[in-house]
């Protein structure tokens, strides 16, 4: 990401609230600052290692409320509350797909156009100041292992 955009911590989500649950565009669009998930544990899993997160997802039944989700609607710092605004919960039974391993993907939109339409955001960001990913001198970065964005590394001609 740092090779694209200043914000490496920061994705927009300001396109969640372009349009309404049944597809059509919302004039007057309001977005959160931020999003944080809550892990809401039923099943009584620790962080420590149990098994195959593939084996362990299949437990979850449908219906089973699986993370609160919390949004500011703008920076903490600019008197911003945390409030919660929904769950994520399962609707059918969890199913290993290859498919959904090799081929589904989520687009992830630059922050940037965020900050178009809220310029006062700016100042509360983080940035990266270590210079474009082309730019380092790491010349090898790529990992080992086949990843979701491997063809970035080989596009870049890092591997």
């Amino acid at each position: 990401m740092a090779e694209v955009t200043d914000f490496t911590g920061a994705m927009s989500i300001m396109e969640l609230s372009q349009f309404d649950q049944y597809g059509y565009p919302v004039e007057d669009h309001h977005w959160p600052f931020q999003i944080d998930v809550e892990p809401y544990d039923v099943y009584g899993w620790t962080d420590a290692y149990q098994n195959d997160f593939h084996d362990q997802l299949t437990v979850v039944k449908p219906n089973t409320a699986m993370f609160r989700i919390f949004a500011y609607d703008s920076p903490p710092e600019l008197g911003g509350e945390e409030r919660h605004i929904g769950w994520l919960v399962s609707r059918s039974k969890t199913t290993p797909s290859l498919w959904g391993d090799q081929k589904l993907f989520f687009q992830h939109r630059r922050y940037s156009d965020d900050i178009q339409k809220r310029p006062h955001y700016f100042e509360w960001l983080q940035f990266w100041d270590n210079g474009r990913f082309t730019e380092t001198p790491l010349t090898d970065p790529a990992p080992k292992q086949i990843c979701p964005f491997m063809f970035l590394f080989e596009e870049a001609g890092l591997i």
